[in-house]
Parts: structure tokens; sequence; C-alpha cells
């Protein structure tokens, strides 16, 4: 799969940019290189990290303005 989305990625002109959150303490250092690194959008694997951090994970990419999809997720509101 990784090789895949490489591929798909190059094709479009674009880069990866991975980051690995193991637990969510690791949110802060990963916002930070978002943050430092201006992404187009954001592509989230389905796992239980990000499935704990999907609303501060969707405040995040509001705030920056970037596309988000986590694959099998329901749609998540926010209020303002």
């Amino acid at each position: 799969m990784r090789l895949e989305m490489d591929a798909a990625a190059e094709a479009l002109g674009m880069s990866l940019l991975r980051i690995q959150m193991s637990t969510p303490q690791d949110f802060d250092g990963a916002r930070a290189a978002i943050v430092r690194e201006h992404p187009d959008a954001l592509l989230l694997n389905p796992n239980p990290v990000n499935l704990t951090l999907r609303y501060e994970i969707a405040q995040l990419a509001l705030k920056q303005r970037l596309p988000r999809w986590l694959p099998g997720a329901r749609k998540l509101s926010l209020e303002y």
C-alpha cells in the first residue's frame, strides 16, 4: 500500500509527509510538524489513535484550512 501511495503522489506531482502517532501524547509533535511543513491535505489511517483524536485532528485541519480524510469514519460536525 505504501508503494502505491508513493506512486500516486508522484504521478500527481506531490510528495507525502508521513507522521506516526503511536499514542495520543504524540499529537503535540504531530501538530507541530503539520504546522511547520504546511501540507496540502491530511490523509489519516483508521487506527485507534487517530480515531481517539479525531476531534483534535479535525480542529487542527480546520484551523490550518486542510482537507482531511479518515477512511471509514462518519462525518464529524464541529460547532463554531
